[in-house]
């Protein structure tokens, strides 16, 4: 079972998902969050594409976005992400549960269920359970809609059966097929 390190309260968490969901990084109090854009693309960062904000995973080796035109694209690899404001995130790590076994890069492709890796000059990479971004990152879930909105996590996990999962405790997670990052200000 995952642990996070970082614990937060159901309050503070409320206010920044009202603030992500309804106001993007509008000011409410003194809790504000910066949404997080991040590039897909394949091997040697060949046909790179983006920055976005919303991305899900389609099957092994598939992380894909939405365009602008409704068109789904989908790619190797994950990131290159940076805040809105442009401060660069260069750092996305995979570890396995109870965040042990750390592993970064600024790259994270996902193989299969149970499975984030990052390059290690290998033909797979170096792979963990778990995959989470830099800094304060914490991202949320939802389903199509956009509805079912979950509470906000610095791990993911996909399950194999096209959603990405956050720890709740339970063996499985919570579970939902997209998912957004944001780091508090």
């Amino acid at each position: 079972m995952h642990k996070s390190p970082k614990p937060s309260s159901l309050l503070s968490s409320l206010i920044v998902s009202a603030i992500v969901f309804g106001l993007g990084a509008a000011w409410s109090g003194t809790a504000r969050a910066e949404e997080v854009a991040c590039y897909i693309y394949d091997d040697n960062f060949s046909n790179i594409i983006g920055p976005y904000e919303e991305f899900y995973i389609a099957g092994p080796g598939q992380m894909c976005i939405v365009d602008l035109t409704g068109r789904t694209v989908c790619r190797k690899w994950f990131g290159l992400c940076s805040t809105k404001s442009g401060e660069k995130l260069d750092t996305l790590f995979v570890f396995n549960d109870d965040y042990r076994d750390f592993a970064w890069d600024k790259s994270v492709y996902v193989p299969g269920a149970n499975q984030a890796c990052i390059p290690d000059g290998t033909a797979k990479g170096t792979c963990r359970r778990w995959f989470g971004m830099s800094d304060d990152v914490q991202c949320y879930l939802f389903d199509d809609g956009p509805t079912s909105f979950t509470g906000w996590t610095d791990a993911l996990y996909y399950n194999g059966r096209g959603q990405v999962c956050l720890p709740d405790g339970t063996a499985s997670g919570t579970c939902r097929k997209w998912f957004r990052c944001a780091m508090p200000e």
